[in-house]
């Protein structure tokens, strides 16, 4: 297909930005302008070609958005979950819900029933649940959670009353959601107030005290940050103890991913008292157990490692080792206080750990014997693990082809008992295969494939293909359940993820293998994936399509721009593409631990611009199809990016194949709505239909 859209004139268009005392160009600037009619028309008219390449409203089209909305759809690193004896409390999209939502299950098993829907809960219109907080009050009765507004990345706590059913008026507003702590008696609950990373002028960032009924206004700041630890992005995310008024404070510093931990009683004036300084190691509370805390650090193993800390007497020379490192890494938490996929449940250490990018959960005594290893159908990850009383734990987890499912396990036996499980159509998954192979890197190095499909040894054709990847911030790609993938595969195609470096797939080596100047790495690991898939028979380029989220967009225009000649279509959502535009946004200095420090470092600019996809478009090429989707309100990766990527794509190739914006608007970088979800995955689906060969029409294996 013909692009016949070509950019509108910038205001510059010979535009620069001044880098290191160089004049780094700055291509179609005019597009940074979200406001600017010319910009504006452009847009309704690309969004406009989108719809009629699509089919959007069609009844193919219609059909992939109908099914997508019909699906549970849940956050992975977000999901909340807390339980007391007798309840668990969740936050998720059951299937055919508009919105996450928060719902109580028995312990003992019986139906979900829904707690809070911000639709019909809230006279504020726009309003959703965010999943990173939800903590029930040592006493039971009451819950706190957070709302967020569409498109932003700040929300408000409130408070539910689990007795009367009924949301209390307390409202703290405008804070970057974080898990709070309960205080021990329920009156009220500490909080993190970390605003610095938004860029906005506040007055004092710290640990805050809320008490039930209070105003906002009314808290009081216990642990004011510094200016110098405003200025590094630190967070202060707070944990009570057990039967103790002591908290164990974590500072986590956004700017240089370091963290430090305290221990604090908020009844005496003394300063609280440092188990570990500021460092780069990471760590998370598993519980504590006979004053002793136990922790999963990566302090001395890479790993990392399970120690107890004695509470009297908490510096590092009085830990002792309890579960060494080993050859597998103990999975990564969220960035966060408490573990979320490790824990202590009564005598019981549940640990888990990343084995050939999957989960595996092990028991161990508290002397560090290990016990029992808990069996899994599929390859899984773990979601979150909470203990209960009398040697019981609630699991959350997920696979390729299983939803989110909850049960209730038995740490002595390892028995598990569901609680809540959601399944697809028993025929939408006949004889599909999820199969691990490894291949060969430029340098030797075995990557981990994974294989989602059927006949996946069958070579008397091609196959449409779909290759996914991240390879980034070190974080792990595991088997998790994503509406794509049962949409691709009714469709007659075969589903892959590579596990590129730059993840956490191997703990840090594999990410610093492909970090800073080393970003190629991912690049090339990826293409590696691309030429094994070929040279074994099971694609080509015509049937090849390749798609990544954020970092992962990144990763595809970097493929796109490096290496047009291996695919036929590619798919960036909420995508980095423009790295010196990047630099402009709220927190860049941020990525720059990621990327290199662009404003300071001669060498990892060239390394960056020499792969920054807006800046390596060139004329003649046969580049791959292309789909961007940004979130218009995203502020991590501002949407410019997107259509910039796009103009220079059809300005440089106006009879090239088609390169398209589907902007989603009034998003953010995570947390779309429903229909948001839905109308995008039409798009991308309907997209490959019409750009990869063999794609057949959705619904053939529904």
């Amino acid at each position: 297909m013909r692009n016949p859209l070509g950019a509108p004139a910038p205001r510059n268009a010979q535009a620069t930005v001044a880098l290191q005392n160089r004049r780094i160009p700055n291509p179609l600037v005019g597009l940074e302008d979200v406001e600017n009619e010319a910009t504006l028309a452009w847009l309704e008219q690309q969004h406009s070609h989108r719809s009629n390449f699509l089919g959007r409203e069609q009844s193919e089209w219609l059909a992939i958005r109908d099914y997508v909305a019909g699906l549970p759809l849940y956050e992975t690193d977000y999901f909340g979950l807390t339980c007391t004896e007798k309840w668990c409390f969740f936050t998720m999209q059951p299937p055919c819900v508009k919105q996450v939502n928060i719902y109580a299950i028995p312990i003992e098993g019986g139906q979900h029933r829904l707690l809070v829907d911000p639709t019909r809960d809230f006279t504020e219109s726009g309003l959703r649940i965010h999943e990173s907080c939800l903590e029930v009050s040592a006493c039971g009765r009451y819950l706190v959670f957070s709302v967020c507004r569409q498109g932003q990345d700040v929300s408000d706590y409130r408070v539910l009353d689990l007795e009367t059913e009924c949301i209390l008026t307390d409202v703290i507003a405008n804070l970057i959601t974080a898990p709070v702590a309960w205080k021990n008696d329920s009156s009220g609950f500490y909080y993190g107030a970390f605003r610095s990373l938004m860029g906005a002028k506040i007055p004092i960032d710290g640990l805050y005290f809320h008490y039930l009924g209070s105003a906002q206004s009314e808290d009081i700041c216990l642990r004011p940050l510094s200016n110098e630890e405003q200025m590094d992005y630190v967070a202060v995310l707070p944990w009570m103890l057990p039967d103790s008024e002591q908290l164990l404070l974590m500072y986590y510093s956004y700017r240089h991913l370091t963290a430090g931990l305290s221990l604090w009683s908020p009844d005496r004036p003394n300063a609280p008292q440092v188990i570990i300084a500021q460092h780069s190691t990471q760590f998370a509370v598993l519980g504590v157990r006979n004053d002793q805390l136990y922790l999963n650090t990566t302090l001395d193993a890479e790993n990392g490692r399970i120690v107890a800390v004695p509470l009297d007497n908490p510096v590092p020379d009085n830990w002792s080792e309890v579960v060494p490192t080993r050859s597998a890494p103990i999975a990564r938490p969220f960035p966060g206080i408490m573990d979320n996929r490790s824990c202590l449940c009564g005598e019981r250490l549940l640990i888990t750990y990343l084995v050939d990018a999957k989960h595996q959960v092990e028991t161990f005594d508290l002397a560090g014997n290990r016990l029992i290893e808990l069996a899994s159908p599929q390859p899984e990850t773990v979601i979150g693990l909470r203990p209960m009383a009398d040697g019981q734990c609630i699991i959350s987890s997920s696979s390729f082809l299983q939803p989110l499912t909850f049960h209730r396990l038995n740490v002595e036996n390892a028995n598990r008992t569901s609680l809540l499980k959601f399944t697809l159509p028993a025929a939408q998954f006949d004889g599909v295969e999820v199969r691990q192979i490894f291949y060969a890197a430029d340098d030797g190095q075995d990557i981990p494939l994974y294989l989602i499909g059927r006949d996946l040894d069958d070579r008397a054709h091609f196959r449409p293909l779909l290759l996914y990847g991240y390879g980034g911030f070190g974080q792990t790609i595991t088997p998790i359940f994503n509406p794509d993938l049962p949409v691709w595969i009714s469709m007659g195609g075969v589903y892959a993820v590579a596990n590129i470096r730059g993840g956490g797939e191997y703990g840090s080596s594999w990410h610093e293998a492909a970090r800073g100047v080393n970003r190629h790495v991912s690049f090339e690991d990826f293409r590696a994936a691309a030429d094994f898939l070929t040279s074994v028979g099971l694609t080509d380029r015509e049937h090849l399509a390749i798609r990544g989220i954020s970092n992962g967009g990144l990763l595809v225009g970097a493929s796109v721009v490096l290496h047009p000649d291996k695919w036929s279509a590619a798919i960036a959502e909420a995508p980095l593409l423009d790295m010196i535009q990047m630099l402009q946004q709220p927190g860049a200095d941020v990525l720059c631990e990621e990327f290199g420090d662009l404003f300071g470092d001669e060498q990892v600019l060239d390394v960056v611009l020499g792969y920054s996809p807006v800046h390596n478009v060139s004329s003649g090429v046969d580049y791959p199809a292309v789909l961007t989707v940004p979130a218009a309100e995203d502020p991590r990766a501002h949407p410019c990016q997107s259509w910039k990527f796009v103009a220079q794509l059809q300005f440089h190739n106006p009879e090239g194949r088609p390169a398209l914006i589907s902007t989603v608007p009034g998003e953010g970088h995570v947390n779309w709505s429903t229909n948001n979800i839905a109308y995008a995955q039409a798009d991308q689906m309907m997209f490959l239909r019409k750009t990869v060969k063999g794609v057949k029409p959705f619904g053939r294996s529904l």
